[in-house]
């Protein structure tokens, strides 16, 4: 029997192909934190720290539910409070995304806020990816 027409060599070809696309993703892409937040009348704007390693390319996604209620607005700045990049839109409807490359590792701040003080709930992701995306408009 041909051993590409044997069934049991066609399924170990396949599962071998994807754990190594499973562990392609896995090393593309890492999730540092992801978290649930909410925005009122009360508490405008989130500070979050993180901290990032030089060199490697971070992207993160503040993403609202409800985006007629809560427009979302970020902010990333050094540990000195010096804007390094912000964002409105480039998230996808009204979701805010930075893609920040740091040349120096730090702890920074992301600063999660709203258009026009809108409130409600939003999702913070920061992660890394290994691909370099392209930079966000600063």
């Amino acid at each position: 029997m041909n051993i590409i027409n044997n069934p049991k060599f066609e399924i170990d070809r396949v599962r071998a192909g994807v754990a190594r696309l499973v562990e392609h993703c896995v090393n593309t892409v890492k999730i540092f934190a992801q978290l649930r937040g909410k925005l009122d009348r009360q508490s405008s704007t989130r500070v979050y720290p993180v901290k990032l390693a030089a060199g490697k390319n971070y992207v993160i996604d503040m993403v609202s539910p409800d985006q007629k209620t809560l427009d979302p607005y970020l902010v990333l700045t050094d540990g000195t409070g010096k804007s390094l990049a912000e964002d409105d839109d480039s998230g996808g409807g009204l979701n805010a995304r930075i893609i920040f490359r740091p040349e120096q590792a730090g702890t920074f701040r992301i600063l999660a806020t709203s258009i026009n003080f809108g409130a409600g709930a939003f999702t913070l992701t920061v992660r890394e990816t290994a691909n370099a995306p392209q930079k966000t408009k600063q």
